[in-house]
């Protein structure tokens, strides 16, 4: 593999004899393997050295893409609805193939963040149950939900939000005795991690947060960053505006890094988060530092449009939709391949866009 910072080798195609849509891939740390997702709910792995390919979890409702690779590349958390209509988080193990669930049945998790030292595994999870009462009528709405929970993945790690020792001379950091790690502490390696499966579901903490909206999960050196968002309305917007928080692991503090947001994604340390705000302005915020935000430019982009080339692009991407994603396999009896090869050589006489729409 190419190890510049820009690579001249040629692309490798590792999948093949598909028509399912792929999604999200996600390289292992050790850049040794790649998870991805189909729209058929569908969890795969490839082996980049053999191009093996092993399908790890099949969704029955609806796959999330919320995939993460440990630190040392030889595990890898999801969550998947069960049968029950709960959702879980289970982790994959290179070593074995196996999949093993990690969170209890009847509470729904999800969004699983691996702790860069590879102590921890933390998730998302609706365990929180006081209702509204509605002003209309003696009916009731959940609300506000979601906490933010961890397990630890060997027995002798030892809870990071257990009391704070505060006896005098002590520092704000200190904690007492069971409250900090026997483990390495801090330490973002590649190391190969040992994961003690017995007892692990025994073994969740609670993060020291009030339950909220939350989602998206990402797990940084210092900080746990989150979206926090408002209820949902039908027919006009919530009047808590959705926010990117960042929760100090060590001062057991949030503080909003951006609000306003409608995408962000973070750097892998989780120091830095790029967001785009509902005024559509893409801007680029150092955690703990928001009011210093530097706004991304896109002035000098510019793309070239050949509409022709577009026009059988849509049709092509209209005609895989349908295949692709239609509630019924049947097509309802119609011969879709061949509907494709009547249709598309109208093509050659589209000379607009209103055209292409009424072929």
């Amino acid at each position: 593999t190419c190890a510049l910072p820009i690579c001249n080798d040629p692309a490798v195609q590792v999948t093949s004899g598909s028509t399912a849509r792929y999604y999200a891939p996600r390289w292992s740390r050790d850049d040794k393997r790649i998870a991805f997702s189909d729209n058929r709910g569908r969890l795969y792995v490839i082996e980049m050295a053999t191009k093996r390919r092993v399908t790890i979890a099949n969704d029955p409702a609806d796959l999330s893409q919320d995939y993460r690779w440990s630190p040392d590349g030889q595990f890898l958390g999801f969550s998947l609805n069960d049968s029950n209509g709960f959702s879980g988080v289970y982790i994959w193990s290179v070593a074995d193939g196996k999949s093993r669930r990690i969170t209890p049945q009847f509470f729904n998790a999800q969004s699983p963040a691996w702790a860069p030292n590879g102590e921890l595994l933390y998730f998302l999870s609706q365990r929180e149950y006081q209702p509204l009462l509605s002003t209309i009528e003696f009916d009731f709405a959940t609300d506000r939900q979601t906490g933010i929970f961890a397990v630890t993945l060997r027995k002798d790690v030892q809870n990071p939000f257990g009391i704070r020792d505060d006896e005098p001379g002590d520092d704000n950091d200190k904690t007492s005795g069971k409250a900090r790690s026997k483990g390495k502490s801090g330490e973002n390696s590649k190391a190969p991690m040992n994961i003690e499966f017995d007892g692990i579901e025994q073994r969740a903490i609670r993060v020291p947060l009030e339950a909220d909206n939350l989602t998206n999960l990402e797990v940084g050196d210092e900080n746990l960053l989150y979206q926090r968002s408002g209820p949902f309305y039908y027919g006009r917007d919530s009047s808590v505006k959705s926010s990117v928080m960042a929760y100090s692991i060590k001062d057991r503090e949030a503080k909003p890094v951006a609000e306003d947001v409608t995408e962000w994604s973070a750097t892998a340390d989780g120091k830095h988060v790029l967001a785009r705000l509902s005024s559509k302005e893409i801007k680029y915020f150092e955690v703990g530092k928001s009011e210093d935000a530097k706004e991304v430019s896109l002035a000098g982009l510019v793309t070239t449009c050949i509409p022709a080339a577009e026009w059988r692009e849509i049709f092509a991407e209209s005609w895989r939709r349908y295949r692709d994603y239609f509630y019924v396999e049947n097509m309802h009896g119609y011969d879709w391949k061949k509907l494709r090869e009547k249709y598309q050589p109208l093509l050659d006489f589209v000379g607009s866009r209103a055209d292409r729409s009424e072929e």
